[in-house]
């Protein structure tokens, strides 16, 4: 027979184990999107493309321009926004 507290151990041990495995995999992960530069800020975005911050935030707010927050930063996806000045056009 188990021990109940060794069996509640190694289960904390597994859970341990899978944390530490998918914070490393999204460590990786944003370092990847940082390094590829997949996504713009909202500066970027506005020196790139000569559009001031005041019509990109109307563009997000109406939902015509996608965004995403990554750790607090709004963010644009280069390709959405490519796809959005040539559907502007």
């Amino acid at each position: 027979m188990v021990n109940p507290f060794e069996e509640i151990l190694l289960r904390l041990d597994e859970i341990q184990k899978q944390t530490s495995f998918l914070m490393e995999q999204n460590r990786v992960t944003n370092k990847n999107v940082a390094s590829k530069k997949e996504w713009m800020t909202i500066n970027e975005v506005m020196t790139e493309y000569k559009l001031s911050r005041t019509t990109i935030y109307k563009y997000m707010r109406n939902g015509t321009l996608h965004y995403n927050k990554f750790g607090g930063k709004t963010m644009v996806s280069r390709d959405q926004m490519k796809a959005f000045i040539e559907g502007q056009v």
